[in-house]
């Protein structure tokens, strides 16, 4: 996790960057280096609290992604809904972050 995100991060924690009804957010201009395309895709359940999937690559085949889970971070092979998307884990890489992708 990078400063950026980590800024992200708690913007999103205390509502000043939110989702659209398909879980989108555009980042703001100084935080746009933190998703590849500055944009992110966000959550917030019971299960995971606050989830934010940073796009790493992206392609018209598959978005592949750094999720972080506020808690309960799903396992391998698990899936999370956010917004209008599934997203795949396809690696769990700490507490609290995965990498995931979506076709």
């Amino acid at each position: 996790m990078d400063e950026a995100q980590q800024k992200v991060i708690k913007e999103v924690a205390k509502g000043a960057i939110t989702g659209d009804a398909n879980g989108k957010a555009v980042l703001p201009e100084d935080l746009k280096a933190a998703s590849k395309g500055g944009e992110i895709f966000t959550a917030k359940d019971s299960q995971t609290g606050t989830s934010i999937v940073f796009i790493v690559e992206s392609s018209p085949e598959d978005t592949r992604g750094l999720l972080y889970c506020e808690k309960n971070r799903p396992s391998a092979d698990q899936t999370i809904q956010i917004g209008t998307s599934e997203w795949k884990v396809t690696m769990v890489s700490g507490p609290q972050w995965a990498l995931v992708s979506k076709k």
